[in-house]
This record gives structure tokens, C-alpha cells and sequence, in this order.
């Protein structure tokens, strides 16, 4: 956050803690439809530069060009999508690990009760 300096005048009357005012964060403010631009022009990017590199062989790279144009095309796209959405990404990787364990512990807890079901139904006659 940027701090500016407030008025000479202020500067001799208030305590030093006190004499900078702060400016707001003009990025946090951005609005919603601006932050989806970006990952549909990524998108977008990602999807014509595969298409290119499909259909024109010549796109794909030789010995002079080595790999530069297949990955401007095709994998500087997907970081940059990787590295825009980086918080959802991680919100969605969190949430089914969560749910991963969930079923592992209810599973362990079912072959934990199994066999105390089957020796019970095999105790009566």
C-alpha cells in the first residue's frame, strides 16, 4: 500500500506515527467482469495456438527455432491461466484432498466394522 505525505502543515502538528495517509489499493477494486477477461483471453490463446500447431507443421519447431514457438503457443497460455486462477486452483486442490481422506477414513472405518458384522452372524446358529 502506497503511504503519501499529508500537508506541511499537518507535518509539525501531528505525531509522526500520524503524518501518512494511506492510498487505496486501486487493484482489489477491480471489477468482477475485468478479472474474467483475462482467463478467456488465456483460453482462447491456449486454444488457437494448439490449432496451429496442429494444422501447420512448420509451427512446430525445426532445428533453428528449437521448441520457442510450440511453447509461446501452447505452454505459456497454460502457466499464465496456472498462475491467474493460482486461488481457485488451490481452493479446488484443497477441497478433494479433503474429500479424499473422508472416503478413506469412512472406508477404514467399514472394514473395521465388517468383520465384527460377519462373526456375529456367524455366532448364531
Amino acid at each position: 500500500m502506497l503511504l503519501v505525505p499529508a500537508s506541511p502543515a499537518a507535518l509539525i502538528a501531528t505525531p509522526p506515527s500520524a503524518r501518512k495517509r494511506r492510498v487505496p489499493n486501486v487493484r482489489a477494486e477491480l471489477p468482477a467482469r475485468r478479472k474474467l477477461v483475462q482467463p478467456i483471453v488465456l483460453v482462447v490463446w491456449f486454444l488457437l495456438g494448439s490449432c496451429i500447431l496442429l494444422c501447420v507443421p512448420a509451427a512446430r519447431g525445426d532445428a533453428r527455432w528449437g521448441a520457442s514457438v510450440p511453447f509461446w503457443l501452447v505452454a505459456a497460455p497454460l502457466i499464465d491461466l496456472a498462475w491467474v486462477t493460482r486461488r481457485a486452483l488451490i481452493r479446488r486442490l484443497r477441497a478433494a484432498l479433503q474429500r479424499r481422506s473422508l472416503r478413506q477414513q469412512a472406508r477404514r472405518c467399514l472394514t473395521a466394522r465388517r468383520p465384527e458384522a460377519a462373526r456375529s452372524i456367524l455366532a448364531k446358529p
